[in-house]
């Protein structure tokens, strides 16, 4: 680490580390959350390095690369050189938090005890896994404004698997936060279906798609 001095971390690409960051908490089937918790720091500062808007701390680098089981180099890619915001809960929403641990799993599956607002609200108060339960009960009211509140708590499969619950076509701000919590092939997928974006959307996404998809979006905007 004594080679990394802190000023000379502004010479890395924040996009591209990110992008690395947001990839290797996946393959660990970790949430922002999670990984926040292990590094005793907040979820927005997980979800900040994720959006290439700020790099993580330099006291920070080695404890980051262990979690994600790789090395410092390797995550600022040095080897080959190259907000979600929080929900202000009133007092007896956070009581809820309990009660909601202790229900999710014996819940009938044809009666929801929690709405999807509910569930936004309850969600970094709650255990992944029992979060996700909720979630899933809650489904048929999930819109694209829940799920960019939920996503640093969610696994990628989960969230993909609301996605695909909500109806009309997703905006190009939630697919913009979404992106870096999506699995590279989902997202492609997703953006096959998205209608025409500027360079400034592109510029964004550019991270998080093969090579294959960004250039279609290129050649899309060009035909435009």
């Amino acid at each position: 680490m004594e080679h990394y001095e802190a000023e000379n971390l502004a010479m890395f690409n924040m996009q591209e580390i990110g992008a690395r960051i947001a990839c290797l908490r996946r393959e660990r089937d970790l949430t922002q959350a999670e990984l926040a918790e292990h590094l005793g720091i907040s979820y927005q500062a997980v979800s900040s390095w994720e959006r290439g808007a700020s790099m993580p701390d330099i006291s920070k680098l080695v404890d980051l690369a262990r979690a994600l089981h790789t090395t410092v180099d390797a995550l600022l890619g040095s080897e080959a050189e190259e907000k979600a915001e929080v929900t202000e809960l009133a007092p007896e929403v956070t009581g809820h938090a309990a009660w909601a641990v202790e229900h999710a799993a014996d819940a009938p599956k044809d009666k929801k005890r929690l709405d999807m607002k509910l569930v936004t609200q309850l969600a970094p108060f709650l255990p992944a896994a029992e979060l996700e339960k909720l979630a899933m009960e809650a489904r048929d009211e999930v819109n694209y404004d829940a799920l960019r509140r939920l996503a640093p708590f969610l696994r990628t499969r989960t969230l993909e698997q609301l996605l695909d619950s909500c109806n009309g076509k997703i905006d190009q701000r939630s697919l913009r936060a979404l992106a870096p919590f999506l699995s590279t092939q989902y997202l492609d997928a997703l953006l096959d279906r998205c209608e025409m974006m500027d360079t400034d959307m592109i510029r964004a996404l550019a991270p998080f798609v093969r090579q294959e998809t960004l250039m279609k979006l290129i050649n899309r905007l060009r035909e435009a």
